[in-house]
């Protein structure tokens, strides 16, 4: 591959030089179709994300029902306990914003 002058490299030109132009050219040609995607296709990966979830617990922190895991069982409950309340709080004040904003034109007339 010959190296071509900085003012028109594009690293995928071959033996002759090549514009920038050309070189999108080559690369449009060179995409591939995909299937656009349906509302049902997700279901299988919305599937193994609920398996996961169930599967990490058990595997990775090793939680079980015996005696010794309770600290380990209510430190995880705290944790999404925690977490649910940032995120159930921050999509309640985010859902609340727009009524609680004054009208546009009550902002503009305020500004002036």
């Amino acid at each position: 591959m010959k190296r071509v002058p900085n003012s028109m490299s594009i690293s995928w030109c071959s033996e002759r030089p090549c514009t920038r132009r050309t070189a999108r050219r080559r690369l449009v040609r060179r995409r591939v179709h995909r299937p656009n995607l349906e509302a049902g296709d997700s279901s299988g990966v919305i599937a193994l994300a609920v398996a996961q979830i169930g599967v990490h617990p058990v595997l990775l922190l090793h939680l079980t029902t015996a005696p010794d895991n309770t600290n380990n069982a209510l430190a995880l409950a705290f944790g999404v306990l925690i977490v649910t309340l940032i995120i159930t709080g921050s999509l309640w004040i985010v859902a609340h914003l727009n009524h609680n904003m004054l009208p546009m034109h009550q902002m503009m007339q305020m500004q002036r």
